[in-house]
Order: C-alpha cells, then sequence, then structure tokens
C-alpha cells in the first residue's frame, strides 16, 4: 500500500506539471443518456431527416429537425443505485438531513408536505443501495434527491434509470426567438450573418433574446416575424459564434409529428454522478486527473463541463486541491 501511495504522490505531481500543457480539444459535450440518443434517432426519422442535418440546443432539450423544433425531456425513474466508499454505509439519517437541505435551498419550507416524505433505502445484494422517492414525488424533486445525495461525502457514485419523452406544442410565430446568455454587451452588428428583427437583453432572466426577420419578407399580411426555416438556418451560425452561451428556442415549438411514439424508457443503469468523473465518461482515469489539475489551478479555459464540474471535489471537503487531484490518481492506482 505505501508502495501505490507513493506511486500515486509522484504521478500528483506529474500531473501538475503537465496539466498546462495538456488539454483534450474543444470543451466537453454535456452528457446526455443513451436513451435520448435514441429518442433523437427515432424523431429525425419521423421527419425523414438524417442525423447530420439535425441541430440541438438548449442543453439537449431543443432538438432541430429540417421541418420541426421538438422539445425533448428526460428524467430518472424508480429511484437511484448509489455506491459509497469502502469501509462505510449509507444511513438514513445521512439522507433524511441531505434531503432537507436541499428542500431548504430550493425554498421548500418544513411546513411543506416534501418534508414529511423522506427517501427510501434498500441495501442491495452487492453493497450498494437503492435510494427512491414514493410514486407520489416525480420530474423536479427527483432531481432534488440526486443532487442531494451527491453532497453526502462517502457516496461515489450515483446511477439511474432513464424515462425519456418529447413534447410540443403550437405557437405564434411572433413568439419566437433564440435566448442565450453572453459573457459581453452584444449589438444587432454582432450577427452579420443573419437577419435580426431584434435583439434585447431580458434582466430578470440575465438572458439575450434574439429574433429572426422572415427571409423571404413581410408576408401577405405585413408581418415579417421569422418561421421555423428561418431559426433551424440560424442554428449552426449561431452556435460558432463564441460570445453565445447556452443556446436555447424561446417559444420555438411546433406539433409533435407522432405522439403516440413519443416515449421511451431504458431498463439499463446510467452514471448520474461519478466523484471525480471530470470529462463525463463514466470512468475515472489520467485526462479527469489531468482537468482536475488545471480547475484547482484556476485554469479558467479548462474545457469542463457544469456537470462535471459538480464532481471535482473527490475528497469532499468544500475545496479544489491538489488533494483531489491525489484522491482520483489514488483510486485509478488501486483499481
Amino acid at each position: 500500500m505505501k508502495k501505490r501511495m507513493r506511486f500515486a504522490a509522484l504521478l500528483t505531481g506529474a500531473v501538475l506539471a503537465c496539466a498546462a500543457l495538456t488539454a483534450p480539444a474543444g470543451a466537453a459535450e454535456t452528457a446526455r443518456p443513451a436513451v435520448v440518443q435514441q429518442m433523437y434517432e427515432r424523431i429525425a426519422g419521423w421527419d425523414d431527416a438524417s442525423l447530420d442535418a439535425c441541430y440541438i440546443s438548449g442543453g439537449g432539450h431543443n432538438f432541430y429537425t429540417p421541418k420541426r423544433l421538438y422539445l425533448v425531456n428526460w428524467r430518472c425513474y424508480d429511484g437511484f443505485r448509489v455506491a459509497v466508499r469502502p469501509d462505510t454505509a449509507l444511513t438514513a439519517d445521512d439522507v433524511v438531513n441531505a434531503w432537507k437541505k436541499i428542500l431548504t435551498d430550493i425554498g421548500c419550507g418544513a411546513d411543506a408536505e416534501a418534508w414529511q416524505r423522506a427517501p427510501e433505502i434498500e441495501q442491495n445484494d452487492d453493497g450498494t443501495y437503492l435510494v427512491k422517492l414514493d410514486s407520489y414525488w416525480h420530474g423536479g424533486f427527483v432531481v432534488q434527491l440526486a443532487d442531494a445525495l451527491a453532497e453526502i461525502p462517502y457516496i461515489t457514485r450515483i446511477e439511474g434509470k432513464y424515462f425519456c419523452d418529447v413534447t410540443g406544442r403550437a405557437n405564434s410565430v411572433s413568439h419566437s426567438a433564440f435566448i442565450f446568455t453572453s459573457s459581453r454587451e452584444l449589438t444587432e452588428a454582432d450577427f452579420p450573418a443573419l437577419n435580426v428583427r431584434s435583439l434585447g437583453y431580458q434582466t430578470d432572466s440575465n438572458k439575450w433574446l434574439l429574433q429572426l426577420r422572415r427571409a423571404d419578407g413581410p408576408d401577405q399580411n405585413g408581418r415579417d416575424y421569422g418561421e421555423y426555416q428561418d431559426y433551424y438556418n440560424a442554428v449552426p451560425v449561431m452556435q460558432s459564434l463564441d460570445f453565445v452561451r447556452d443556446l436555447s428556442a424561446y417559444w420555438l415549438t411546433t406539433e409533435l409529428a407522432e405522439p403516440e411514439e413519443c416515449f421511451l424508457r431504458s431498463e439499463e443503469w446510467e452514471t448520474v454522478f461519478y466523484r471525480g468523473d471530470l470529462n463525463l465518461d463514466a470512468d475515472l482515469d489520467i485526462l479527469d486527473a489531468v482537468l482536475l489539475a488545471r480547475l484547482a489551478a484556476e485554469d479558467a479555459e479548462t474545457p469542463i463541463p457544469p456537470e462535471g464540474i459538480k464532481n471535482a471535489d473527490v475528497d469532499a471537503d468544500g475545496l479544489l486541491t491538489v488533494l483531489d487531484v491525489h484522491s482520483v490518481l489514488k483510486t485509478i492506482v488501486e483499481s
């Protein structure tokens, strides 16, 4: 064990030395469940489109085919499978305390019914645990449960099974727009390749709202609001602009093509949270250690998605330091 620890310490120094020189190409993609990719393929088939002809924005929830925009939603069902550090056991008190803390953080007071419905815990034969809410709760509260479990320091991995559905609705084109964030002030001149109708900043959401004009000019009623095809053609342009972040569609939704096929359910466990997995490949390896070293060194250019940053505090002490890098390397060496 001492040799392993010395080797991990040497690796820590090597990783820190090369962190500034070693970087994966480009920013990491947001991790999505496999069932979501299956839904993308199904949707493309509805509109006789190839995946290469489709665009994705809004963290994966906006899926554009050449004909329509679909809203793709996913969430875990039937609880979470939880792994803990060796020689530790998941206790009901820790789960309840983490659950109540997350409820407090989201503004759910102690008099709310959620406080009376504590998560249920069962230990599996393989030493993992199944943690779930009863059938009364779903959607956002399931997400909050995963966030609560991730705050328990000795939990190393959380997995879930996913349910995916597609929703849609028809809206007036006058409400259609792109919504996004940016690191600087913007003007219409920043979008020379687009036929911009209006650009404004929403102070309540801290986001920019951009409307397009109709490519063919005003319609017979004199309205020049951009139509779906205008926005579809503009997606790759918007995604190519380095000052546009968190791009999504605002009110740009359409009726579903095949409502009866809008649901998919996976029977496979997929990673929701894995402490130390910064590149979201469901594994711990030297790439995670390099990314973590860069993050600990406050390298602003480190290509880590928000979900990966949540996994960065490996030793769960509330800080990002070389000790987190050492913990990842120790796990790699001992695995």
